[in-house]
């Protein structure tokens, strides 16, 4: 998404995924970036990007391995630590 940024999917996205919240994000789309922060509307959906201070190490160890062709989700722990930024 970002060139030369680590990104993963987080926040709504992916609770809603992990079943933690009830709501489920249509046509829209956050992930935490190592770039810089915000919100694109294209023609699919909004992307949010919400800046993460983050060292590469620490997004690999704190997102999963997933068998779709996107972005690593987070784990769930990871989860609330975003959602506290």
């Amino acid at each position: 998404m970002r060139a030369g940024e680590f990104n993963y999917t987080s926040l709504e996205c992916v609770l809603s995924e992990w079943g933690v919240i009830s709501q489920v994000p249509v046509q829209y789309l956050t992930f935490m970036t190592t770039g810089r922060k915000g919100v694109f509307r294209t023609s699919y959906g909004t992307i949010e990007c919400t800046h993460a201070k983050r060292t590469a190490a620490d997004i690999v160890r704190k997102s999963v391995l997933s068998d779709q062709p996107r972005l690593r989700p987070a784990t769930a722990p990871a989860e609330y630590r975003d959602l506290a930024i």
